[in-house]
């Protein structure tokens, strides 16, 4: 299950001094521990207010429905800025796309 922050999904960072700052434990003797995962971010699109999936960046209204991006093509992750690395944070939809890769101890 998803917790409350909308857009609902797997929230992640691309940079990590904003995450260790925020989110790493902290231990006895100082040191940090974070986990890092890999995501493959895929089709990156912004969400409309709704907290579910959004539709990708670029799609143009359509004139039959006035529904944007009503051609069915859906975004796998909304990212806050574009390029998604200018602001850091981005959210994945489909969690099968988010890898654990790594368990991080550091000062």
């Amino acid at each position: 299950m998803y917790g409350n922050s909308k857009p609902y999904g797997v929230w992640l960072h691309h940079m990590a001094d904003y995450s260790a700052a925020s989110f790493a434990s902290t231990h006895d003797d100082g040191t940090k521990t974070m986990f890092l995962v890999r995501a493959a971010t895929g089709v990156h699109g912004r969400d409309d207010g709704t907290g579910r999936r959004a539709r990708p960046f670029g799609e143009e209204e359509t004139l039959n429905s006035g529904v944007r991006g009503a051609g069915g093509k859906l975004a796998t992750c909304h990212a806050f800025s574009q390029p998604s690395f200018v602001d850091g944070r981005v959210v994945m939809y489909d969690k099968g796309l988010t890898f654990p890769a790594y368990v991080v101890r550091f000062f």
